[in-house]
This record gives C-alpha cells, sequence and structure tokens, in this order.
C-alpha cells in the first residue's frame, strides 16, 4: 500500500472529525456574545432604576431637623418610663419602710396620724378592731351623738371596740 492510499482511508482518529463540520463556531461565539451583552444591559438597566428609585424614595421623606435640640419633645399620653427604675423603685421602698416603721402625722388638720405596723398589728391583736362610726355620720344623723359617746367612753376609760364574735346571740 502506498502512502496515497493510507492518507485516503479514514481511521479511528478522522472518522470523528468529518461528522463535527455540522457546528458552525462562529454562530455560537455571536450567540454567547449577544447573550452577554443583553444580561450587561438589562444590569445597567435594573442598576438606574435602582437608583431612581432610592432618589425618588428620599425625596418623599421630610427634611431632618438641622439641631436636635430645636424639636420640641413628643408627649405620649399614658405611664411614662423612667430613666433609671431601679434607683426611683428604692426610693419608693424606702420611703414606704420608713412610713411603716415610723410615727407621723398623715393630716395634721384633722388628726391623722400614722404609727408603726408592729404596733398597730400589736393593738388590733389586743384590743381587736374599732368600731366604725361613718354610717351614722354618713347620714347626717347623730354626728354630735357619736362624737358624744367616744368621748364618754374616753371619760369612763373604756377603750371602743368592735363586737366579738357570738356577741349578737348574747356572748355564748
Amino acid at each position: 500500500m502506498s502512502d496515497h492510499e493510507t492518507r485516503d482511508r479514514p481511521t479511528a482518529e478522522t472518522a470523528g472529525a468529518t461528522t463535527d463540520s455540522e457546528i458552525h463556531y462562529g454562530l455560537l461565539l455571536k450567540l454567547g456574545f449577544g447573550l452577554m451583552g443583553l444580561v450587561l444591559v438589562s444590569a445597567t438597566i435594573v442598576y438606574f432604576l435602582y437608583v431612581g428609585f432610592l432618589d425618588w424614595e428620599r425625596s418623599r421623606e421630610p427634611e431632618p431637623p438641622v439641631l436636635e435640640e430645636t424639636r420640641a419633645p413628643i408627649l405620649v399620653p399614658g405611664a411614662k418610663l423612667l430613666p433609671r427604675p431601679e434607683a426611683y423603685r428604692r426610693d419608693i421602698e424606702s420611703q414606704e419602710a420608713q412610713d411603716l416603721e415610723s410615727y407621723g402625722w398623715v393630716d395634721e388638720a384633722q388628726g391623722i396620724a400614722h404609727i408603726p405596723i408592729e404596733r398597730a398589728m400589736e393593738i388590733v391583736a389586743r384590743d381587736g378592731l374599732p368600731s366604725m362610726a361613718a354610717p351614722a355620720a354618713a347620714s347626717g344623723e347623730g354626728v354630735e351623738a357619736a362624737e358624744a359617746a367616744a368621748t364618754a367612753g374616753d371619760a369612763a376609760g373604756e377603750a371602743p371596740s368592735a363586737p366579738r364574735e357570738g356577741a349578737e346571740d348574747g356572748g355564748t
């Protein structure tokens, strides 16, 4: 066999090369570059739309004040928040403890005073709850009679006391 015959005969390496001539590489490159260009143009349009919408949104917002101190504080009805609630709570608790453990006037003009809570519990345990003359005083009748009864009880050395349990049925 001559050299010329071996060149014309298709071999295993050259057999697939003849069928690849159907692919148009130039057309594929044009299509690829066209798609890349389309993506770049689309991204540019989206970017400018985004910037435009941001500017439009900023133009709708009110202008911020020049100095923060010139703005009046916003007062909201209802409960107010404290800057240091734990210190405020400690102050209130110490004031309440002082009120519960000391003697003092609630209303000096009306003669209303407060006593330590321990002393008040001792008095109530010893004497019982005091009786109230409020119904007679509330109706407007017998205010003088209630005062006279209280002063008569004080003059006799008796402390007014509440009716004890079973006092209505003869003390049994």
